[in-house]
């Protein structure tokens, strides 16, 4: 209505004719992807591409340790299925991304806001939230947080993962616009890489309708996100 403003989507304008060389090029490689069958967690090469965009936000991984998904939002609904079940609490800052809560109503998750100050979220508040609520799991978007644009300090990245060791929680860490930042501080799944779930995609960099996503995990957590997306989806 009159005086709303939308602020649960945002994305790229393309530029007439920005794509037609690119597909000119990519008929060859198409053909061979169409060919190569199934592949639960994504072609190699495509997994490998996966692994050197994570690269760009300061994350080290293999391609053995990337799953392609059908976008960002299939990324998080993986993760979220193979590791938090119906009831469980998930904290997320207090303005959090639109799609999180829906698949959260899907789920029948209780989400629990965070309070958040112009820096991003405060650690002091996460911590009384884990003190109050045992979560399972923290969703956030340190790199140009949607909607607010911040950029989470070194420091409070530091501490989340702190408190993630001392009360047992796990990390959903959503990197989508974080491609944006020219040197964007150590994501919080390089400091915790075990107990990180890392997402982001390729529909805020290039375009929203390719469904293009990549979650990153390790140990038994891949196993879990593999076996999830193969239930969803099976392959992208």
């Amino acid at each position: 209505g009159p005086g709303v403003i939308d602020l649960s989507q945002n994305q790229i304008a393309l530029e007439a004719g920005l794509f037609e060389g690119l597909l000119a090029t990519q008929a060859k490689r198409l053909e061979a992807a169409l060919r190569a069958g199934y592949a639960a967690a994504g072609q190699l090469e495509h997994r490998a591409a996966g692994a050197a965009w994570l690269a760009r936000a300061g994350l080290d991984v293999g391609p053995d340790e990337v799953v392609v998904t059908t976008g960002g939002q299939e990324a998080l609904a993986v993760a979220l299925v193979a590791n938090v079940k119906a009831g469980d609490t998930v904290l997320v800052e207090e303005l959090t991304y639109g799609g999180l809560k829906t698949l959260a109503a899907l789920l029948r998750l209780k989400l629990v806001p965070v309070a958040m100050d112009e820096r991003g979220l405060v650690p002091e508040a996460l911590e009384q939230a884990c003190l109050r609520t045992n979560p399972a799991l923290l969703y956030c978007m340190p790199n140009l947080h949607n909607p607010t644009g911040c950029v989470l300090p070194p420091e409070r990245r530091a501490r989340v993962a702190e408190l993630a060791r001392r009360f047992d929680f796990l990390v959903l860490e959503d990197d989508a616009a974080g491609f944006l930042l020219e040197d964007p501080p150590a994501p919080i799944a390089a400091l915790a890489p075990e107990r990180t779930l890392f997402v982001t995609s390729l529909s805020k960099s290039l375009a929203p309708s390719l469904r293009v996503g990549y979650l990153a995990a390790r140990g038994a957590r891949l196993e879990a996100v593999q076996g999830a997306h193969a239930a969803l989806t099976w392959m992208t």
